[in-house]
């Protein structure tokens, strides 16, 4: 099994986001892996996990900042209040998460990175700690409240009307019913005011919703997944998505993941095959490459129509290569069964 051949601290798994994603499902399976096993397999078990949690507590510095950090320091906590004689490694993690929490999730609830699942990944995480650590009397730093309640409406106006996420900068649809379980365990019933959702439109009528990528891309560290699709949009109707981007290409591999990075691969504008941003020369150290020269000013105007809604925005990404400026205006009507636009 794993810890008989990498129990020992080295090989797959040993990284801090990793080993805490492992210490929550171990954690939270541990009564049904260890149902019928002997005392000896039962010490081996613990004594891992107890190995794991002492590496968590010495690299979990050594993770991203993001989601890898989130991971990693809600396994501490986990592992913290869940092993006896390791409590004393849980205040220094709560306190790291509460940190995470106020320099990562900003006002309107969004990551730098702009990923709608990797938001709904970490939104998850922190409604997992805070649960645990009110299961243990323990008290939930502001911070981490204040993001769960500010993360919860951004996810619903990222949410398409069959449920599932938006598919933007790398992120995927989610599993089936993820995000509304999430939702619904938090408890936060609030919703975005008017506006943007970490730099998304959103127009709804009906049984029909169409997100709107309508900022600049995330740029520097966060934009190692980020995708060139300034004013693409998204439709679903009822359970069928109708227009929707490609997604990420990196299960497919590295030429599949740049294509889907590329502004072709959405329901956006691009210029004989030109994309609205490009790719940087890999990094020497992680082999990431992070999204330049995209747009720098995407003006946008959210409002109602003759018959609906409207949006209305532009970017420049294409002053500099073809003098050119994209606004693009799109037309919901009021029952959801019409969609206009025009580029």
């Amino acid at each position: 099994n794993w810890i008989n051949r990498f129990g020992r601290g080295q090989g797959p798994g040993w990284t801090p986001a990793l080993t805490g994603r492992r210490l929550i499902r171990w954690i939270n399976h541990a009564l049904f892996m260890l149902r019928g096993t002997e005392a000896e397999q039962s010490d081996v078990f613990y004594r891992s996990l107890e190995q794991q949690t002492r590496f968590l507590s010495k690299r979990w510095r050594a993770s991203a900042p993001g989601l890898p950090r989130f991971e990693a320091l809600t396994g501490l906590i986990y592992a913290g209040l869940s092993l006896e004689g390791l409590e004393e490694l849980a205040d220094p993690a709560i306190k790291a998460l509460a940190r995470e929490c106020a320099s990562q999730i900003d006002a309107e609830g969004g990551l730098p990175t702009r990923n709608p699942e990797e938001l709904l990944a970490v939104f998850t995480l922190l409604t997992w700690a805070a649960a645990a650590l009110s299961d243990a009397g323990r008290s939930t730093p502001k911070e981490h409240l204040t993001a769960i309640e500010r993360i919860a409406p951004t996810l619903r106006s990222l949410r398409h009307a069959d449920g599932a996420l938006a598919r933007f900068h790398g992120g995927g649809r989610g599993m089936e019913g993820w995000l509304d379980h999430a939702l619904a365990a938090a408890k936060v019933k609030t919703r975005q005011p008017d506006g943007l959702a970490m730099g998304y439109a959103r127009l709804s009528a009906g049984r029909t919703s169409v997100i709107v990528d309508a900022a600049p891309p995330p740029g520097g560290s966060a934009s190692s997944n980020a995708h060139a699709s300034t004013l693409a949009f998204e439709l679903t109707s009822g359970r069928r998505p109708l227009v929707v981007n490609c997604g990420s290409g990196a299960s497919f591999g590295l030429e599949w993941r740049r294509a889907g990075r590329a502004t072709p691969s959405h329901s956006a504008l691009s210029l004989v095959g030109y994309s609205s941003a490009r790719l940087a020369e890999p990094d020497r150290h992680t082999g990431e490459e992070a999204l330049i020269h995209g747009p720098r000013h995407v003006p946008v105007e959210i409002g109602e129509a003759a018959d609906g809604l409207r949006f209305e925005g532009g970017h420049d990404a294409y002053l500099r290569s073809h003098g050119l400026t994209h606004a693009r205006r799109l037309e919901l009507t009021s029952d959801g069964r019409g969609l206009s636009g025009e580029d």
